[in-house]
């Protein structure tokens, strides 16, 4: 049996059920928790359980929301090569002081509201302020491009919190051994949230990027359907409402 992390909005009936039922394990997303602090929840609920953050970066795609983290990753991976451990500070700096540059050579202005004002940046800052009361993070993915996922995961990996990046069905496995390559301990499994994907499809790709790498535990996003989990018996955790 996977440990089961229950999906939570921030409204007043899903909290008193919360309250009244004390799961063990809860989901929040940012897409949703975002205007919200999580000693908030912790006070209305009552009791300390464990939390699961997820980026909310399918939700957003689903929004149509554009993130600007391909113009993010454009600059500091392709155009200026920033270390990865730099790249959080340095965004943090050019946010407070308009007068940080990367050299005195470079013209940041232009990009800034795209660089500093976006949807990870964001979601790095709440999990800043929020991080005392979470246990698990999911590092920010872009279902279709797994180098996006990639990147975001080594831009994350210097928060200081329990990071675990996604890995998503139809991308190449060579993705998932550049994450394990890159220090993944934990990894969540995703892109099957569409019902036009076979149950036995999905659990093929479950069991197969568990046959690869049988002593790491993996997450499966967004099901509670009981039929599937027990056609991947060795999964670790899974989520859903």
């Amino acid at each position: 049996m996977p440990h089961v992390y229950f999906g939570l909005a921030p409204n007043t009936a899903e909290l008193e059920a919360v309250r009244l039922a004390k799961p063990a394990c809860l989901l929040v997303s940012y897409a949703y928790w975002k205007h919200k602090r999580l000693d908030w929840l912790i006070e209305r609920i009552g009791y300390r359980p464990r939390i699961f953050v997820d980026s909310g970066a399918f939700t957003f795609y689903n929004q149509g929301t554009n993130t600007h983290f391909g113009d993010f990753m454009d600059f500091f991976q392709t155009q200026w090569s920033v270390e990865p451990r730099l790249v959080l500070s340095f965004v943090n700096d050019l946010r407070y002081n308009s007068d940080v540059g990367i050299d005195d050579d470079v013209e940041t202005d232009p990009l800034s509201a795209k660089l500093i004002n976006n949807v990870f940046v964001d979601y790095v800052d709440w999990l800043l302020v929020n991080r005392s009361w979470i246990d698990h993070v999911v590092a920010f993915d872009h279902i279709q491009s797994p180098e996006k996922s990639h990147y975001a995961f080594l831009l994350m990996q210097h928060l200081g919190v329990h990071l675990i990046p996604a890995f998503h069905l139809g991308s190449p496995m060579d993705a998932l051994d550049q994450l394990i390559d890159a220090g993944a301990s934990y990894i969540g499994l995703g892109g099957m949230a569409s019902k036009r994907i076979r149950m036995q499809d999905k659990a093929n790709f479950v069991n197969a990027c568990i046959d690869r790498y049988p002593s790491v535990p993996f997450h499966f996003f967004g099901s509670l359907d009981y039929h599937l989990w027990r056609k991947i018996p060795r999964i670790q955790s899974v989520d859903g409402q």
